[in-house]
């Protein structure tokens, strides 16, 4: 009854539930316009299960719920113009929403899809860590609460690059860049590049349909199987490798260029060998600008104890 007096429909369950909601309105879509948010859906499959519809997939976040959305969305191949255009709209009434190539939209599930977990997380752990340190909860709340709004406003409203506001926080010798070290020691910046193509990768996963989902699963068990049974036979054949001799201990500096967006940046690093494995850690970041060698080497001086 609510979709025969609808002239657009929105879809919102799970992503394994989508093929049985949409077969219960199969017969009675009819052209209407049918807006799909489930991760990994694609359009084709949407397609497949209904007959004419015109079909819109869209990927939103939970802080639509308060008008800070952050999404993206395609349209269907029988999608209009102006389906788009409706869409967009209605989506960027509530925050900011893009429209991107359907290949693109399990990057926009794994980035701002599930990307308010990931700043969730990191509000947790620094409210945990506030109070380790002695402040209270509430204080320790607040503190970080307003750090993330201020910080995010300050990316949007100075125009300026991330790394560029680290390096206005930071000074030589002082505390932001020790918490900094230890960041980068642990590799935040990686994992949060692993949690957010994990995402993506679980995203595509949801869009294959069950049954292939199935046999794909079956055929990596048994490929697994028959390497583990080779497994013997191949350690009877193969030659014995002489042990690899391990290198002596050894520490060295060098610089390290990375390009964000079209700009490069200078780091300095310190690789050390232990025991044949080598460890390597920023140990102070230069700024945009290639320093010169006496600089360089005065900076090297200054690091060579750590």
């Amino acid at each position: 009854e609510v979709v025969e007096k609808s002239d657009v429909v929105f879809i919102c369950v799970k992503p394994q539930d989508m093929e049985i909601v949409l077969s219960e309105i199969r017969d009675i879509a009819g052209t209407r316009l049918v807006v799909c948010i489930a991760a990994g859906i694609s359009c084709n499959m949407i397609e497949s299960w209904l007959r004419e519809a015109r079909v819109v997939r869209v990927m939103p976040n939970t802080p639509a719920l308060i008008y800070e959305l952050a999404g993206g969305y395609c349209l269907g191949s029988r999608a209009r113009q102006e389906d788009g255009l409706l869409i967009g709209k209605l989506l960027n009434s509530i925050g900011v929403a893009y429209r991107v190539p359907e290949e693109l939209m399990d990057a926009v599930t794994g980035l701002s899809g599930s990307g308010p977990a990931y700043v969730y997380y990191a509000i947790a752990a620094m409210i945990d860590a506030g109070m380790e340190q002695g402040l209270s909860e509430e204080v320790s709340r607040n503190l970080v609460l307003q750090t993330f709004r201020g910080a995010a406003n300050m990316v949007m409203l100075s125009k300026k690059e991330p790394i560029q506001l680290i390096e206005e926080v930071k000074s030589p010798g002082g505390t932001t860049i020790e918490g900094l070290r230890v960041l980068d020691d642990m590799g935040v910046d990686k994992a949060f590049s692993k949690a957010v193509a994990q995402a993506t990768k679980r995203s595509k996963e949801l869009g294959i349909p069950p049954e292939k989902r199935r046999m794909v699963a079956r055929t990596k068990k048994a490929l697994k199987k028959s390497k583990a049974e080779k497994i013997p036979e191949t350690k009877k054949k193969g030659r014995k490798r002489r042990p690899r001799r391990q290198k002596e201990e050894s520490d060295s500096m060098f610089i390290r260029k990375k390009t964000v967006n079209g700009r490069q940046y200078f780091y300095l690093v310190k690789s050390v060998r232990r025991e044949g494995i080598v460890r390597q850690k920023v140990v102070e970041y230069l700024g945009a600008r290639m320093p010169g060698k006496k600089q360089i080497e005065s900076i090297k001086e200054r690091h060579k104890d750590l």
